[in-house]
């Protein structure tokens, strides 16, 4: 069979979630290619979209050796030239990883859909984070004939909202890059970052990740509990960061607050590592790659109750309702306090973490080209 991906987003440099999910899905997908000799991989690159490393497909190259690479280098054009690329190379069905509607319908079109925000933020949220984005998305939902979700959760909401039969939107969830563990030396990046004792989130700056409701639990984790850790946030900016610079001015939080920025991958393993807690207090998530790395480094997390945070985190979580800023620092306080508590979460979170591989995903994802391959030649 046939089948190209999309595969663009994984050069882009400052890799959060979806990039990665692309990055990592890809590999693993060329790793399977020697077990299943019926798959013929394309992967198409736009290397002249504007936020992307040209120099990063050089370096991927042999990591992309066994699938076949079509690059496209002009700024404007991209999508006919995907179009007349995929019907040149007569496939079966092209995998698209992020809502990015070709210019005409070359043959099936499968559509990767990583969560379902727009819908469940208020308007407030909505207009800061997808006012631009809705518009390109709603096109490839409409433009695409099946969707694959990342999880159970963004499955059903997405079926809800698009009236989509569960037969046509299956769902693989996401894996973890296992070489993140703690076997690193912690000091390594506490001494790079110049940390003390910390509570880490790992994540873009932005509405739906609920971090001016954070600065709030933890201004009173300060007042009330005399907390000594500093609070770190590692992630780039995103729609709606200036909220958080405000709030971190507004609750007088400036010496207590650390903004890395984005953070290289190769420091991840050992910023996980070293925090005494991983706190998430998203409102709405369709997966959320940074639990399952915090407990592949064995680290405690606290997380929000909501979206498709509970399905990846299981019983290995300190849960709480991310609209309740006492409930939160609550929870924050108990997983740093409580040694019991932490090393019962620490061993649930090592069990946890062993289901999910990226050679899973990338399997599952082989049988859903499969299936539809043969559903289209029907």
């Amino acid at each position: 069979m046939r089948v190209g991906i999309e595969a663009t987003i994984a050069l882009v440099p400052q890799k959060t979630g979806v990039e990665r999910y692309a990055s990592e899905l890809i590999t693993a997908l060329i790793k399977e290619l020697s077990a299943n000799p019926e798959l013929d991989l394309f992967l198409y690159f736009h290397t002249g979209n504007p936020f992307t490393d040209r120099q990063a497909l050089d370096q991927y190259r042999p990591l992309f050796a066994g699938a076949r690479c079509r690059v496209y280098s002009l700024r404007r054009g991209y999508g006919l030239a995907l179009s007349a690329m995929a019907r040149l190379d007569r496939l079966q069905l092209l995998h698209l990883l992020e809502p990015r509607a070709p210019h005409f319908k070359p043959c099936p079109i499968l559509l990767t859909i990583h969560d379902v925000s727009w819908a469940h933020l208020p308007a407030e949220g909505r207009q800061i984070e997808w006012a631009r984005q809705l518009p390109r998305t709603k096109s490839a939902i409409d433009f695409a004939d099946n969707f694959l979700a990342v999880s159970q959760h963004t499955a059903r909401d997405f079926q809800q909202l698009y009236g989509v039969a569960a037969e046509r939107i299956p769902v693989v969830q996401h894996g973890v890059d296992h070489a993140l563990n703690p076997g690193r030396p912690k000091a390594n990046s506490a001494a790079r970052y110049n940390l003390g004792p910390y509570i880490l989130h790992v994540g873009a700056l932005q509405y739906r990740k609920n971090l001016v409701r954070l600065l709030e639990a933890y201004k009173l984790l300060k007042t009330q509990y005399q907390l000594a850790h500093t609070l770190v946030l590692a992630g780039r900016d995103g729609h709606g960061s200036d909220e958080v610079y405000r709030a971190i001015e507004n609750l007088g939080l400036q010496q207590n607050v650390r903004l890395l920025g984005y953070v290289p991958e190769e420091d991840l393993p050992g910023l996980y590592a070293g925090a005494g807690l991983f706190v998430y207090p998203s409102i709405y998530e369709g997966f959320g790659i940074p639990i399952i790395e915090a407990f592949s480094c064995g680290t405690v997390v606290a997380a929000a109750r909501s979206s498709s945070i509970p399905e990846v985190g299981g019983d290995a979580i300190i849960y709480f309702d991310p609209y309740n800023v006492n409930e939160m620092a609550a929870a924050i306080y108990e997983g740093l306090t409580n040694p019991s508590l932490r090393d019962n979460l620490q061993e649930k979170g090592r069990r946890r973490v062993a289901l999910f591989t990226w050679q899973r995903a990338a399997q599952e994802t082989i049988s859903v080209y499969g299936d539809l391959v043969a559903a289209a030649s029907k």
